[in-house]
């Protein structure tokens, strides 16, 4: 029953839907406004040229309860080598449903698995423009059916200056698969997004982004926020904790069902492990109304050079 009921809804994870299924915490938390942000692991989905931009190495993994129904365990690692960057990044979704026979006797269970891999690269071409790959590998089986696919995706980044950015991302591009008794054709999208970042004093910063999804046949609005703020170490000491800052997430996007559908909600809490490295725990959490919470808990580990200077 409850797959009958999910099927009717785009974001249930079964089959290329899983491809559309959106990833990370800080980049869902932001309402998916990431094209011209992707300056982490979770990047790869949103724009493969954010790689070759990053500071220093950054992984992230997470655990999503997606909606009280399904759970997703997903990893990523994206690292640059001078000009050049590279990201892999794995999801994986898997469940064991009750089978029936006509007459509403049980039987037994079956099995639903989802495997997605991605492996992106990117190229600094110029100090304020980058360009990136990625390949999608889809593994999909429901019962006694599987298929799989492979998708590409082709971005941009251009930085006019250290306030702006822009991105545009053309993403899953593939031929169609016929999975169970039909074909499925590839969820393509070209994403346009612009980010604007503020400084606040000498503690943190703020970030607004913006993201304009173009789909065959509509068109999806995301946006959202971020504000950093970096702990001063007279408040660490009274606390008597070395966090080394705090990251608040906000954001909209036209998906949904409800009014109470759109918008995203998130907090990370970092701490200072090493000089320049940071582990960040993070929380997101929305709500469908058919289909109830979606929460997600991860973990990232990144290089930043830029905080350095404001630890103390």
């Amino acid at each position: 029953m409850i797959l009958f009921i999910l099927s009717f809804l785009e974001e249930y994870p079964v089959g290329y839907n899983f491809v559309s299924l959106s990833q990370g915490i800080r980049s869902n938390a932001m309402g998916g406004a990431f094209t011209a942000v992707s300056d982490d692991a979770t990047g790869l989905y949103y724009n493969t040229a954010g790689i070759s931009l990053l500071e220093g190495f950054d992984s992230k993994v997470a655990l999503y309860d997606l909606y009280d129904q399904v759970a997703i365990l997903t990893f990523g690692l994206a690292f640059p080598v001078k000009i050049t960057g590279f990201g892999f990044s794995m999801s994986i979704w898997g469940d064991e449903q009750q089978r029936y026979n006509d007459a509403g006797e049980y039987t037994g269970t079956f099995a639903n698995t989802e495997v997605l891999s991605m492996g992106a690269f990117s190229i600094r071409a110029l100090k304020n423009f980058s360009f990136g790959i990625g390949m999608k590998y889809l593994f999909s089986s429901f019962d006694k059916y599987s298929s799989t696919g492979i998708l590409w995706d082709a971005g941009t980044i251009y930085i006019p200056n250290k306030f702006l950015r822009f991105g545009l991302s053309l993403q899953n591009l593939g031929f169609p698969r016929k999975f169970i008794n039909s074909y499925e054709y590839p969820p393509s999208r070209l994403r346009s997004g612009g980010a604007f970042y503020f400084p606040i004093l000498d503690i943190g910063r703020f970030i607004y982004a913006l993201d304009i999804i173009a789909y065959p046949y509509r068109i999806e609005i995301g946006t959202g926020f971020e504000v950093s703020l970096y702990i001063p170490q007279f408040i660490k000491e009274f606390v008597e904790a070395d966090i080394s800052g705090i990251r608040i997430w906000g954001g909209f996007n036209s998906r949904g069902y409800s009014l109470e559908d759109h918008f995203f909600y998130g907090l990370g809490i970092v701490y200072g492990i090493a000089e320049d490295l940071y582990l960040s725990m993070e929380a997101l959490y929305s709500t469908n109304y058919y289909l109830g919470d979606d929460l997600r808990f991860g973990l990232s580990l990144y290089y930043h050079k830029m905080k350095k200077n404001r630890k103390k």
